[in-house]
């Protein structure tokens, strides 16, 4: 809590007081929290009692969700939310245990309540194929959505069409993913290779950049070995691609 002393109104006294505070609520491995913030004017805009933001975080395994409101006391609005979701690699075994397939997925979406057009969500699946003690194989791709207005055009957000829009951001082998506000940004392939004392590490990378006017796809190779005892000791070579030719990074 704060008074700005140097904006002393003898006709109200209050009027220089501001503050901020939040509670939180969690247990004691904190995998479930639940957060409140709040951030007060006595007066701002020409209002009395006004609150910059009120907001509320609820955490929970693999996702979490942030909700925030705002302006003068009487008429507070919703203002934004955000979210996030983060589910590591779960595991599912075949052959007496020996393989796996593994699924995870990152993603992250945030919006203005007053601006369709300040909205992004991007989402990150990964696919991992693992034989135990000898190899991982995994593959990941990036992709982000920054039209969320195209889903406003009825005045009402329509979860039918967003759904719609991420299915055929998927149709890798049709017209779809030409026809959606999803873009890929990125895409990897990690190879590991588990071996006695050492692992051999290999990946390949592209991600989608803007060069000038146009959009450049730039891949990259990487290879390194890692030494079980020490980890951190690597002995690794990355090579870049542009304009046609490989160069050593």
């Amino acid at each position: 809590l704060k008074y700005q002393s140097a904006d002393f109104d003898s006709s109200d006294f209050m009027a220089p007081f501001y503050g901020t505070a939040s509670l939180s609520l969690r247990t004691a491995d904190k995998n479930w929290s639940i957060t409140g913030f709040v951030d007060y004017e006595y007066e701002s805009a020409g209002y009395n009692h006004y609150f910059n933001a009120i907001s509320a975080t609820l955490k929970i395994p693999y996702f979490d969700i942030m909700l925030e409101w705002a302006g003068p006391a009487e008429n507070l609005s919703f203002s934004a939310i955000e979210a996030h979701a983060d589910v590591d690699n779960v595991f599912f075994q075949l052959w007496k245990g020996r393989l796996y397939f593994g699924f995870g997925l990152q993603a992250s979406f945030e919006m203005d309540m007053n601006n369709p057009y300040a909205a992004s969500f991007t989402i990150t699946p990964s696919f991992t194929f693992r034989i135990a003690e000898f190899l991982d194989f995994k593959f990941s791709f990036t992709s982000s959505n920054n039209g969320f207005y195209d889903y406003f055009r009825t005045g009402s957000f329509s979860i039918s069409e967003f759904f719609n829009d991420l299915w055929q951001s998927f149709d890798f082998f049709g017209n779809g993913r030409y026809n959606t506000n999803f873009v890929l940004d990125e895409c990897a392939l990690e190879i590991i290779h588990y071996m006695d004392d050492w692992n051999l590490n290999v990946k390949y990378s592209a991600e989608v950049l803007l060069n000038g006017d146009s959009y450049e796809f730039v891949p990259e190779f990487s290879i390194y070995l890692s030494w079980k005892t020490i980890p951190d000791l690597k002995i690794d070579q990355t090579w870049e691609e542009r304009n046609g030719s490989w160069r050593q990074k």
